[in-house]
């Protein structure tokens, strides 16, 4: 997410986050290292709890500036051409990394070239699948949409995860994360894309923003 979401956003994104990435970080196992590809400010970092070391590469020196800031090991660095040597870290991880991406093969080749044990995207969004409830949403939908293309992003970046990974591990995992079923936390989320999308709106413009969100993590020969 280098540089591509600001960094209050960051931080929300990775706090609503957080469980999930844990959990997914569960299902590993032996991982004491690890290596965030496109670590921004590094909000997702802070959310390898157990993991004894974690450091983060971004191709943008004002996100990598921002992490060395708030008192991470983050480092400078191409996700095509990690800055460190073969079999580095137990685990190698990207969290909405592809989708900005061009060539998320190369990067993916590059994330298991460093990695002893396991590759993982923690999610990959489908907004072309967007379930919505209102118009107002339906509108959201489209203009986040919109926004990730005239990025150069990739807004369905997770319909690729399984040829991706089929592809480049004989043995991995893959879905969709969790609907968020609370009213609550359901809120959060349509007022985090309004944010990015500076976007004006009441409380009343519907209940359900359902993004199709994919994860996957491969084991290392």
């Amino acid at each position: 997410m280098s540089g591509e979401i600001p960094v209050n956003l960051q931080k929300a994104q990775a706090e609503w986050m957080k469980n999930w990435h844990r959990y997914l970080l569960g299902r590993m196992r032996g991982v004491t290292s690890a290596l965030e590809v496109g670590c921004g400010c590094g909000y997702v970092m802070e959310n390898m709890k157990g993991v004894q070391y974690v450091a983060g590469i971004d191709s943008a020196i004002s996100e990598v500036n921002c992490a060395k800031n708030r008192g991470l090991d983050a480092f400078f660095g191409d996700a095509k051409r990690i800055p460190f040597p073969d079999k580095s870290f137990d685990l190698v991880y990207g969290n909405y990394l592809l989708m900005w991406n061009k060539e998320p093969k190369v990067i993916l080749n590059e994330m298991r070239r460093v990695s002893k044990k396991y590759v993982a995207i923690f999610a990959e969004p489908y907004w072309s699948g967007a379930v919505c409830d209102s118009s107002f949403l339906r509108s959201l939908a489209e203009n986040s949409r919109e926004f990730i293309l005239k990025r150069g992003g990739n807004p369905d970046a997770g319909l690729n995860l399984f040829g991706l990974f089929s592809e480049l591990f004989d043995d991995f995992e893959m879905g969709t994360v969790p609907l968020i079923t609370s009213h609550k936390d359901m809120i959060e989320m349509i007022e985090f894309e309004k944010r990015i999308l500076n976007l004006e709106g009441n409380i009343g413009y519907g209940n359900l923003l359902y993004v199709p969100t994919f994860w996957a993590f491969g084991r290392v020969d």
